[in-house]
């Protein structure tokens, strides 16, 4: 790969593939980079882009990942400050999501209760409505309550019904 230490004093040289020149950290010389060498450099930083696009955790890191092992070019330490923003910005939306989901999943816990127990008192209602029904039809007694109960009871199962499907 690149050969990165300065001819002249052995500092650090940092390339940009932009101008195709390598500058010493040290002694501040310029030299011109290799074009084959350019070419890799090129190479690895598209990829460090596409990988970039895909906007998602996973992505930039693998493009976190490309850019260190190439952090003597200029652009691509510039292309990891934007990762570090990005990945920061990314997992602060995804840990602000899991909140969400969570506190979502508490109150659907909380409503699928509050459901269940009316439901109970509905099948408990409707079953003390039957018995009642079914006493006064026992005895021959049709009186009015009897068949407001029988009504209530037939209200009752159509709700359930009704209730059943909805939730289905």
């Amino acid at each position: 790969m690149f050969d990165n230490k300065c001819k002249i004093c052995g500092g650090r040289l940092i390339v940009s593939v932009d101008t195709g020149f390598a500058q010493c950290e040290n002694c501040g010389n310029a030299f011109p980079a290799e074009p084959e060498e350019l070419a890799k450099l090129r190479s690895a930083l598209t990829k460090a882009d596409l990988k970039m696009r895909l906007n998602t955790v996973a992505g930039y890191e693998d493009a976190l990942e490309l850019l260190r092992s190439i952090s003597f070019v200029s652009e691509a330490r510039q292309k990891a400050e934007l990762c570090n923003e990005r990945l920061s910005e990314l997992r602060e939306k995804q840990s602000g999501r899991i909140k969400n989901e969570k506190a979502a999943n508490k109150n659907d816990t909380k409503i699928g209760v509050i459901i269940l127990v009316l439901l109970i008192l509905l099948i408990l209602l409707a079953l003390a409505g039957a018995v009642f029904a079914a006493v006064h039809l026992f005895r021959g007694d049709l009186s009015p309550e009897a068949v407001t109960a029988i009504v209530v009871v037939a209200v009752i199962i159509a709700v359930l019904i009704i209730i059943g499907k909805i939730r289905s």
